[in-house]
């Protein structure tokens, strides 16, 4: 076509052709092939005649010069888009006035179609089926000329809609305005995503579920997470505890302090978990004993500290009761071992007394008007009456005794028990009594109610 066009004008631009002469020095050159113009001039032309027709034959030849070039460069881009368009993982379609001028075998995949060859020559607004919405944001898209990238929905061929993320930006291809259109399957990123957001929504579950009080840190000691357990233990709300250090949700002194716990997180190895009991502290300053536990993990990329805490209050306390009745139980046993050796010695102390006593009184009998003897007998069967009443406090002591109650004065029970108690109790404590003259008398057994003096003492 190029080459009639050029034959044509070339013939119109010879003002005689019944002329004798041939024009030989025209030869432009198209795709490589020498054309010869060979029309006959009049030799009586003027040299003004020929030099215009020269002149008109240079411009025609760099016209088709131009033409030439433009060509090759028709042939470049679309060898250029053929192989770019090739090696692209996306989609990629060339339009201009929606016409679409060529597009990659991705991109026709995206569609649902086999070949790019069913789109090229055919109205993209027609061909490609969009979402309403979808076709709405592409009109706004092109109306504005953005370049940035937005999500759509594609109607396939097979009638199933396809998420996909589509962005464009203007060129110039084959020697006109076009538009570069790009567009990619998010389909699988897509169902990424949702499967993340899920696993977030499970670990939130299980991570305010729990009844144990956790809380994330960096290894500073900065808090950057907490559960709603942790909230209701230490008394706070969320935002109050996020970038508050760890050293104020504990006692803050030795051993309990934010050096020990570093030294702690030190000794931790990767995938270790370490369990220790701590002295916590409430929002309000309350103290309590808690059970934490350690252990590092990676969080986001970033390296992070899980603490698990659990409130061990009630533990600990129990614990110091049950050994506070441990020891009350040993020191029982313990007195009760004295008592039945204490028991058995008064025992046997008694029958030795009561021999004495015995012997005391017949030596009295025997020693009729010996009057210089009584004395001492006298002091004997005293002293003997003294270990009696100390041998009966021991036997009650030992529970050994047999209830015997009377009417007593109760002044003179605990002047006689307090002689008993400064024996017991030792020389650096001082016993004084604050006895009452006008206390009246009481019915019961002395032994018993000395006996509840000593175990007060």
């Amino acid at each position: 076509m190029i080459f009639i066009s050029f034959y044509q004008h070339f013939i119109a631009l010879i003002p005689n052709r019944r002329s004798a002469c041939l024009l030989t020095d025209v030869t432009p050159i198209l795709h490589g092939q020498a054309i010869m113009a060979d029309h006959p001039i009049h030799p009586q032309q003027s040299d003004t005649d020929i030099a215009l027709l020269r002149e008109q034959v240079a411009e025609l030849q760099r016209a088709l010069e131009h033409e030439r070039r433009k060509l090759e460069t028709l042939g470049r881009d679309a060898e250029r888009f053929r192989i770019l368009s090739s090696i692209a993982t996306e989609g990629v379609m060339i339009h201009a006035d929606h016409v679409i001028l060529d597009a990659n075998q991705a991109f026709a995949e995206i569609l649902g179609l086999e070949s790019p060859q069913e789109l090229i020559g055919r109205n993209g607004m027609e061909m490609i089926q969009f979402t309403p919405e979808s076709r709405q944001r592409l009109m706004a898209h092109m109306q504005t000329g953005s370049t940035d990238a937005y999500p759509i929905e594609i109607v396939r061929s097979d009638g199933s809609i396809l998420p996909a993320e589509t962005h464009g930006r203007t060129i110039e291809y084959q020697g006109r305005t076009a538009r570069l259109v790009f567009m990619r399957d998010i389909s699988e990123r897509l169902e990424a995503d949702e499967a993340l957001r899920e696993s977030e929504r499970n670990y939130h579950q299980i991570f305010n579920a729990t009844s144990d009080a956790l809380f994330i840190h960096d290894e500073s000691g900065r808090i950057v997470d907490v559960n709603e357990s942790m909230c209701t233990m230490f008394g706070c709300d969320r935002e109050w505890a996020l970038g508050r250090p760890t050293n104020e949700l504990s006692l803050g002194e030795s051993p309990y302090s934010e050096a020990e716990a570093h030294a702690m997180l030190r000794q931790i190895s990767a995938g270790e978990t370490r369990t220790f009991l701590w002295r916590s502290k409430r929002r309000d300053g309350e103290l309590f004993w808690s059970e934490v536990a350690l252990r590092f993990c990676v969080i986001g990329g970033e390296q992070r500290v899980i603490a698990s805490v659990r409130d061990v209050s009630e533990r600990v306390r129990s614990d110091a009761e049950r050994e506070d009745l441990q020891e009350q139980l040993q020191h029982s046993m313990k007195m009760e071992a004295v008592g039945r050796l204490a028991g058995g010695v008064a025992h046997d102390f008694n029958n030795l007394l009561t021999v004495i006593s015995g012997n005391v009184e017949l030596a009295g009998a025997e020693t009729g008007a010996n009057e210089a003897l009584r004395p001492y007998l006298e002091q004997v069967s005293q002293a003997a009456d003294s270990a009696a009443a100390l041998t009966s406090q021991l036997l009650a002591f030992s529970r050994r005794q047999i209830l015997e109650p009377r009417i007593l004065d109760l002044n003179e029970l605990v002047t006689s028990v307090q002689k008993l108690l400064t024996r017991l109790i030792g020389e650096n404590i001082k016993i004084e009594t604050h006895l009452d003259a006008n206390l009246g008398a009481v019915n019961l057994d002395s032994n018993h109610f000395e006996q509840v003096l000593v175990n007060l003492a």
